[in-house]
């Protein structure tokens, strides 16, 4: 479909609308072309609009070294957003890259305008904002990482650069297209303030790589959306007992994220200093006045940080649970409960998992490197407190899904495929050292009906010394297991058997 702005002008440029009332672009490129309304200008023969993978995507034409552009009226410069979709399908250089025009000071991107441009490429190959003075490009110290730009066959990003009314200019990046931003920092200049154009600038070498593939797509300038909403607290990483990394879920204003007094720790601690990322502005750096006590739950209460628009954050609270994990001896941890065999399901997920429980009163564990086996390659645990009487499972992330019902998951790649009729199981603690093992086998059900499938086998007696067929039985209950809970079969006897480690 054509695209439409009103009143009824199509515009064109690096394909783009444009209304002369609201000065602003929104151009997919799926009408086809970018020849029809002529409210565009530069070298228009050295671009096309085609078909890439179902999406009409502006490709560049030019045969050989070159330097072309496209250009489109555009007056946003304040309280404004610019985006765009690239794709270099060669190995960007010195000789090789592209800049998009946010603001322009006349239509000939070619000739010595003023304004500033996101560089594509280049040298470095990464992504630049830069200040044009005249023709001469000055680096605004705004910019990804180097060699993200890094393929010699395909580069696909999004881009999002927004620009406040006092000139404050904040770098997004989508690498790979993926719906998700990376923010590469902010930076105020405010030498221009006025613009006429948007637009594409392509420096092309006589390399062959680089013909007809320069691609754009989804370009657009508009008003940022006002934003009345304040930041959130998302999450929080522990990195020593007196640091703190708090996770926003947007960008935070430096002096108020590093006001001491907008942050609340209970019990019995305060702010020593808050510091503000200086490359990831949505985390905040917090550290105590005084050292947390391992075992002990501190609330983090933030009040007053603001976002890049001025929303200040009410309230925002977590929990953080500071553990110094104890090192597990053998049978501080036991395999507890299996579902070797879960199909035909009774009322648990079909897949299969395996319970771990921390038999101790009084130790805590951080499972992180701790290893699960039957015998073959080992899973790997991830990070995961393990408290005292606590239980957990362990799945398999293709079946991580299944499981969202229930507490204390654990998710591992690579989870051993089990045998129904017997399998040996071992944990190991991060030091290799094996915590418990068990080998069971299909007699262990004691039930014929349950060994064909749907029910797991429980420990009976969590404190017996070590693990035989008397202290295994098929779960009682009704839907066929208790994951990350106490067993059906739960019992204390005596087992005066030696352990098999």
């Amino acid at each position: 479909m054509r695209s439409r702005i009103i009143p009824a002008i199509s515009s064109l440029l690096t394909l783009v609308l444009w209304s002369p009332a609201s000065a602003q672009i929104n151009e997919d490129f799926e009408d086809g072309d970018f020849t029809t309304g002529t409210v565009w200008g530069g070298t228009t023969g050295l671009f096309s609009v085609v078909d890439d993978g179902g999406n009409q995507r502006l490709r560049s034409t030019s045969p050989g070294a070159a330097n072309y552009y496209l250009s489109t009226p555009n007056t946003l410069v304040n309280d404004a957003q610019w985006e765009f979709f690239f794709d270099l399908r060669f190995a960007t250089s010195g000789a090789n890259y592209a800049d998009v025009y946010l603001m322009s000071s006349a239509s000939d991107l070619a000739s010595g305008v003023s304004g500033y441009f996101v560089r594509i490429g280049g040298t470095a190959d990464r992504l630049e904002l830069f200040r044009s003075d005249a023709g001469a490009p000055a680096s605004l110290a705004l910019q990804s990482p180097d060699a993200v730009v890094n393929s010699s066959t395909s580069n696909p990003f999004r881009v999002k650069v927004t620009r406040s009314a006092a000139g404050l200019f904040t770098l997004l990046y989508d690498d790979g297209n993926t719906g998700s931003y990376i923010t590469a920092g902010s930076i105020t200049d405010a030498t221009y303030t006025s613009a006429t154009h948007f637009g594409i600038r392509i420096e092309q070498s006589t390399a062959a790589s680089a013909v007809n593939n320069h691609f754009f797509d989804d370009l657009s300038a508009q008003l940022i959306p006002v934003d009345n909403t304040p930041p959130e607290l998302l999450s929080t990483a522990i990195v020593s007992a007196t640091q703190i990394d708090l996770f926003f879920n947007e960008a935070v204003e430096q002096v108020t994220a590093e006001e001491e007094n907008n942050y609340g720790i209970i019990p019995f601690n305060s702010a020593a200093s808050v510091v503000r990322d200086g490359s990831d502005l949505t985390l905040v750096h917090l550290t105590l006045a005084i050292a947390m006590q391992s075992g002990n739950t501190y609330t983090i209460t933030v009040n007053g940080v603001e976002d890049l628009a001025g929303n200040a954050c009410v309230n925002e609270t977590t929990d953080v649970l500071y553990v110094i994990p104890d090192v597990a001896l053998p049978g501080d941890v036991i395999i507890n409960e299996i579902m070797a065999d879960p199909s035909p399901t009774v009322g648990l997920p079909d897949a299969e998992f395996v319970e771990v429980f921390n038999t101790t009163t009084n130790k805590t564990f951080d499972l992180a490197g701790w290893t699960f086996s039957d015998g073959g390659t080992p899973a790997t645990l991830p990070s995961a407190v393990l408290g005292p009487g606590e239980h957990a499972i362990i799945v398999d992330d293709a079946t991580a899904p299944l499981f969202g019902a229930f507490t204390n998951v654990i998710v591992v790649t690579s989870f051993p495929s089990l045998n129904n009729d017997g399998d040996p199981l071992e944990l190991k603690n991060e030091m290799a050292t094996t915590i418990d093992a068990v080998t069971y086998a299909l007699s262990w059900y004691q039930d014929a009906l349950k060994a064909l499938g749907g029910w797991t086998l429980e420990r009976i007696d969590p404190t017996a010394p070590c693990s035989s067929s008397s202290n295994w039985i098929a779960s009682n209950n009704a839907a066929g297991g208790t994951p990350s809970q106490q067993n059906s079969v739960f019992a204390i006897t005596t087992d005066a058997e030696a352990p098999p480690y």
